[in-house]
């Protein structure tokens, strides 16, 4: 096996990958408000009891993008049940670069 034939794999295997996601994206984007509300009620249900059950001090979470769930209000809710928790959100300052994250809280200007 040579570097060529590693390299050829890792180009396939991002291919697939933007291929899939792009897929992936098209059928969220694609759900009727109905099925999208009834998924993202059961992720937030999925949610809510991931964190009771953990109970992490901090958590990070992604702002609602091409119709993503939006989880916004389950994490404001559980920031609100203890004033020591913390939510960030990811930043990407510049393409190609390792993600940041800033403290979120509800009411915050974005």
């Amino acid at each position: 096996m040579s570097l060529l034939d590693d390299s050829k794999r890792i180009e396939v295997r991002q291919q697939l990958r933007k291929s899939l996601r792009s897929r992936l994206i098209a059928a969220r984007e694609a759900l009727d408000p109905f099925e999208h509300q009834r998924f993202s009620d059961a992720l937030g249900s999925h949610v809510e009891r991931l964190l009771q059950h953990l109970r992490p001090a901090t958590i990070s979470f992604y702002w609602p993008f091409r119709n993503e769930p939006d989880l916004t209000q389950i994490v404001a809710k559980w920031l609100a049940e203890d004033d020591a928790r913390r939510a960030a959100l990811p930043v990407v300052a510049e393409a190609g670069q390792t993600l940041s994250f800033l403290e979120w809280r509800p009411g915050m200007d974005l």
